[in-house]
């Protein structure tokens, strides 16, 4: 009985995760069409590891040229256009020029740890 639990705990985790990604998918599509265009992006955080709790938010890596040049005005941008998808979207901007150069530890930690989500 108790490997039958264990089953259907694991295939709850699983389908949350891929829904999450389904989530973060349209959420950067819409970033795209609003003229922030999306060079990678990763979830990473605990939905990433299959750890996420009713209160986790959605932690998002976005890279784009944009983020080099735009500065505050296209992060701000990325965070309002989140409010609308799902207000636990989280996103965490690096700009590409940053990403390649490897200058963002946080782009380390979501390329090494995280999920690419491709679009």
């Amino acid at each position: 009985m108790l490997n039958n639990g264990i089953k259907i705990l694991l295939t709850f985790v699983f389908m949350a995760q891929r829904d999450v990604i389904e989530l973060v998918k349209k959420y950067v599509r819409l970033l795209n069409k609003e003229g922030l265009l999306i060079s990678k992006s990763f979830l990473y955080g605990s939905y990433a590891h299959n750890s996420s709790t009713p209160e986790s938010d959605i932690d998002i890596l976005l890279v784009s040229e944009i983020f080099d040049t735009a500065g505050i005005e296209a992060k701000t941008k990325a965070w309002l256009i989140a409010d609308k998808v799902d207000y636990r979207i989280e996103p965490y901007s690096v700009g590409l020029k940053s990403y390649i150069r490897e200058e963002s530890i946080m782009a380390d930690i979501a390329e090494k740890t995280g999920i690419e989500i491709v679009v």
